[in-house]
């Protein structure tokens, strides 16, 4: 019986292959998170299921994590709110503008990440579209007209403290919202 002998070279050059194609295959699974987006882990290893960073990277586990991105970019709508009541029995036409995004705050990103994952833009703009429609009929019921022009900022103020309670909900945050009218109807 005759043992074969292998160079200590082709051993070395054996072990530089494995090496470079582990690494290749390491650095394959790490992702970084771009400008204007938020990285979001899903998985087994991840506290909650999720993890979302807006910046950095993280190594992705092959086979127990994915992972996706959400834009931050701005949503923008428009509402009119037509024949609402308002709090003194008076009938209303109010119409306001809005911009929102998915929020970077850490206690948020994870909202958006549950709600929001896979939606379009057309979705979010729904969902926020709903919200300031529900919000600016409940705050108008409230409201007496007769002084109405007085405490228009206050309005507002109030208008976007409740807007921006319920949009947290879903991980997005208003950045700017104008009333743009508030017409009685005689």
């Amino acid at each position: 019986m005759s043992i074969i002998m292998i160079e200590p070279i082709y051993l070395i050059m054996v072990g530089v292959v494995v090496c470079v194609l582990l690494n290749i295959a390491l650095l394959s699974r790490y992702r970084r998170c771009p400008a204007g987006k938020i990285l979001v882990v899903c998985g087994a290893t991840t506290p909650d299921g999720i993890r979302c960073l807006n910046s950095g990277g993280v190594f992705i586990w092959p086979f127990i994590q994915e992972y996706s991105y959400l834009s931050l970019t701005p949503v923008i709508l428009g509402a009119e709110l037509r024949d609402a009541m308002s709090g003194d029995g008076m009938h209303v036409d109010a119409s306001a503008r809005m911009s929102v995004a998915i929020s970077t705050e850490p206690e948020l990103m994870p909202n958006a990440a549950k709600h929001l994952l896979n939606a379009s833009e057309e979705r979010i703009q729904s969902l926020a579209h709903d919200i300031l429609l529900a919000q600016l009929r409940r705050l108008l019921a409230t409201t007496s007209m007769e002084g109405f022009s007085a405490f228009r900022n206050k309005f507002l103020d109030t208008l976007q403290e409740n807007i921006e309670a319920e949009l947290n909900k879903l991980g997005l945050h208003i950045v700017s919202i104008d009333l743009t009218q508030v017409r009685v109807k005689h």
